[in-house]
């Protein structure tokens, strides 16, 4: 299938004279975060369009690349794709936190648990970004992929991070980053905001109501480090015919115990109380 038409994105390196050697570095950079975007791979001149360079400069730097293997190229479908070495240099983030391992047997109790997708999540640079999940068993799963990112205010493990900041933290995050719709039921004002994570600090953990994605309900909880500040947040996500509304309390509950249990495990400490 034919991908819709690509507009040409506006980038830094329009109209910018840079030391040719460190420009060559950015484009590449620029090219692999590009690729990363879709799944389905980009046709060089596709590509080229999409990172704002000419079709010999990209086709240059991706044959460098390709050599090292942090691409590759489809010659069957004639398209350029992330390759092996882009994920053994990205895996490195994931090993750096070593809660990763050790969430992995929280992930599966709280899937085996509710019978849906668990994942663990971070922020980085004020958005989600999606480290490791396990997934249900069902059919139907969830839609964000791993490395996957989304904005704090439209994502259940966002609104569980952002209810244990200042109120004036939010704020700013809401000024950086604005507060997008991505869905009809997307908070839209800060005021609704900040009256739901007062509801996530009463209860303990957030939810995200087809806010990102509708159809997708996700229950998300903090795991916090051992000065009580949140290191992750882990969540589970599925679809609204089987993650009820009903069913939202006892999800909820689950998520919270596990992400305890993860907080206690990892040498963390979770709050007694939260203050604003």
């Amino acid at each position: 299938m034919e991908r819709a038409v690509i507009r040409r994105k506006a980038t830094e390196h329009d109209g910018e004279a840079r030391d040719g050697g460190v420009q060559s570095v950015d484009r590449a950079l620029h090219i692999i975060e590009t690729l990363a975007e879709d799944d389905e791979g980009y046709r060089l001149s596709d590509l080229a369009v999409r990172t704002g360079l000419s079709t010999s400069t990209a086709h240059r730097l991706l044959t460098t690349l390709e050599k090292r293997r942090f691409v590759q190229f489809d010659r069957t479908e004639s398209k350029w794709h992330v390759g092996a070495q882009s994920f053994a240099v990205g895996a490195t983030f994931t090993r750096r936190r070593n809660f990763v391992a050790q969430a992995m047997p929280y992930l599966r109790k709280l899937r085996d648990q509710t019978r849906e997708t668990a994942n663990l999540a971070v922020v980085d640079d004020e958005s989600i970004i999606v480290l490791t999940r396990i997934e249900s068993r069902e059919i139907m799963r969830s839609l964000t992929k791993v490395g996957g990112r989304v904005a704090m205010v439209a994502s259940g493990v966002g609104k569980a991070v952002l209810a244990t900041y200042p109120d004036k933290d939010v704020s700013a995050i809401i000024r950086r980053h604005g507060m997008p719709r991505l869905t009809e039921k997307s908070i839209i004002r800060a005021s609704d905001l900040f009256c739901e994570l007062a509801a996530v600090r009463r209860q303990g953990y957030a939810v995200d109501d087809e806010e990102a994605r509708m159809g997708l309900r996700c229950v998300a909880a903090v795991v916090f480090n051992d000065c009580s500040e949140p290191l992750a947040a882990i969540s589970v996500s599925g679809m609204t015919s089987r993650v009820t509304a009903e069913r939202v309390p006892e999800v909820g509950k689950a998520v919270r115990e596990v992400a305890a249990e993860l907080t206690a495990a990892i040498g963390g400490v979770t709050p007694t109380a939260r203050t604003v």
